[in-house]
């Protein structure tokens, strides 16, 4: 088994629990986990595994029915993004059943809102490699959700039992589209992400013991997949984020500032729509670093200024249809700012 289906089989089953009817909820990524379990299942028979094939393609069925019969708004035409929240786990209790919260209730699109599921079975297949191409990444990430209730830093915001699946399909789809060169893609699923659940463009999250967010309601905690797919399209998926605190804001110029503390590390990266960007390492001891940064495609050159003064030596290389800028240098106890400065020549 590859790490892709390992990964599956501890997605499938969260899934599955939060879709089917009498259960604790139905988000929004269902549908997306819909097509994934369809394109796993036609990858799992043409590698001829019958079972794992009828499995996938069971699972997916079952969330297909859920959305349809929980979801869709016939008299207005469209699909209804709702959060259930069962009041008691006791199956016996006549209180035992499926009650909305009509605070946490979006109308819109789905196909939209999920962010952009491919619209065709090349743009599908060309990602699932992908994201099968970067399986070991996945099995960690998989490894995370087979637990009931994790105590990893997605399930510490429901320490009381509540445990919802975040956009994992959103973010590794993004992350793919990241591998494969297309950053500006990769972009806009993550910031259409987290604009879908704050929609003024700016929260604050702590994943500390005992800490709450603030700044956006306790069920929202996209930036967490945010900064997932950002640093892991950037940088790669072999962060971890054992710092816990996250903090993203969109400014008026629209352009996002991420810090992301990594334990002692916080990296900092403002992205802009141009082609320039800024990258702080603000880190509490001396040492070597090295860096891994995608650039524009059609880039061909990269200037790094460290601290505005010394130029770094940077060369570019270019993976698949991805570019990247790779320089290594010595840091200093304290904030390390990094310009870079794309170009073509």
């Amino acid at each position: 088994m590859t790490g892709l289906y390992r990964s599956a089989y501890g997605l499938a089953d969260v899934a599955v629990a939060h879709a089917v009817p009498r259960s604790c909820a139905l988000l929004r990524e269902n549908a997306a986990f819909y097509r994934m379990l369809e394109e796993f299942s036609q990858i799992a028979e043409a590698l001829g595994k019958v079972r794992d094939a009828g499995r996938y393609k069971v699972l997916g069925e079952r969330i297909r029915q859920g959305i349809n019969a929980h979801l869709w708004d016939e008299r207005r035409g469209y699909y209804r993004i709702k959060i259930f929240r069962n009041p008691t786990t006791d199956k016996n209790s006549p209180l035992y059943g499926i009650t909305e919260d009509d605070r946490f209730l979006v109308n819109g699109n789905m196909v939209m809102l999920y962010c952009g599921v491919p619209d065709s079975e090349g743009k599908t297949r060309r990602l699932i490699e992908e994201i099968e191409r970067i399986e070991g990444d996945l099995e960690v990430y998989g490894r995370e959700v087979v637990p009931p209730y994790p105590k990893g830093w997605m399930g510490e915001l429901f320490e009381k039992g509540h445990y919802f699946i975040n956009s994992m399909y959103a973010n590794w789809y993004a992350v793919a589209l990241f591998r494969l060169g297309y950053p500006d893609e990769g972009l806009k699923v993550l910031t259409e992400q987290a604009e879908v659940v704050c929609g003024d463009g700016a929260f604050y999250e702590c994943y500390g013991e005992g800490s709450v967010p603030r700044g956006a309601h306790p069920h929202s905690f996209s930036a967490a997949s945010f900064i997932g797919g950002l640093v892991g399209g950037l940088f790669g998926l072999d962060a971890d984020y054992p710092g816990r605190v996250v903090y993203i804001r969109r400014s008026l110029r629209r352009s996002w500032r991420i810090v992301c503390r990594l334990g002692m590390h916080k990296f900092e990266l403002t992205v802009d729509a141009g082609a320039s960007a800024r990258l702080t390492v603000d880190t509490a001891y001396s040492g070597r670093a090295e860096f891994r940064v995608l650039i524009p495609d059609r880039a061909t050159s990269c200037r790094v200024v460290k601290d505005g003064t010394s130029e770094v030596p940077c060369h570019i290389r270019t993976l698949g249809k991805a570019t990247y800028a790779l320089f290594a240098c010595d840091l200093k106890p304290g904030p390390n700012t990094f310009d870079l400065t794309c170009g073509r020549g």
